[in-house]
């Protein structure tokens, strides 16, 4: 699922939320479903911190740069 967009790996998080919410699974589902959404969280999270380590990168580099460019 790492490699699924951003946007896919979000729904598939808010489908898991939404089952778990319902209380209509089992234990080892809603567990299995924890882990799942866990792991997702963690992905999403870190695909956020890259994405403002790289917007920062682009802000420092447009300061950096000498007027007139």
């Amino acid at each position: 699922m790492e490699n699924d967009s951003f946007e896919a790996r979000l729904k598939r998080l808010e489908e898991i939320v939404a089952k778990v919410e319902s209380g209509q699974l089992s234990l080892e589902e809603t567990l299995a479903l924890v882990e799942e959404g866990q792991n997702l969280s963690k992905s999403l999270n870190k695909t956020i911190l890259e994405a403002e380590k790289k917007l920062e990168s682009y802000k420092v580099a447009t300061v950096d740069e000498p007027e007139g460019k």
